[in-house]
């Protein structure tokens, strides 16, 4: 009896810069085929909202060249963070402070992000109303310093 290996696609999306060949992403939404979890389907359209195309342009890059790093789960909790991140974005926006390019996301406005994070109810379930766990704060945090890293 003969052994059945399984197929890999190796087939990528490849660019030219210059003398250097990159992996670029397909487009603002893609797909992934994540051999674990199946089909993961991303759609980063929506944060290009409010002037910030560079800047989520920055996370759907991070997001492709981590595909190959983490399964399709982690990248869907890491999409959850950002999500997070954004709404913390759109707060900022409309207090004057606007967010739009990779160089602004700094230290200082980690910092301001984690104290936003600390005044945010939860919204949804049987403990709407109530503050974050720690647990989820430092989830929220690490997955997207994972995407910023």
């Amino acid at each position: 009896m003969a052994i059945r290996r399984l197929k890999i696609n190796r087939q990528a999306n490849l660019v030219l810069d210059g003398d250097r060949v990159v992996d670029m992403p397909p487009g603002w939404a893609f797909t992934i085929n994540c051999p674990h979890h199946g089909k993961i389907a991303f759609d980063f359209t929506p944060f290009r909202e409010r002037g910030r195309d560079e800047l989520a342009g920055h996370m759907r890059d991070a997001f492709w060249s981590l595909r190959h790093e983490v399964v399709g789960t982690s990248l869907s909790s890491y999409s959850n963070a950002l999500r997070t991140f954004w709404r913390f974005l759109n707060d900022l926006d409309t207090n004057g402070t606007s967010v739009t390019n990779l160089h602004q996301v700094d230290r200082t406005l980690l910092d301001r992000f984690l104290a936003w994070i600390e005044l945010q109810a939860i919204t949804i379930g049987k403990n709407k109303g109530r503050q974050w766990q720690v647990a989820s704060k430092k989830k929220t945090y690490n997955h997207l310093k994972a995407v910023l890293v």
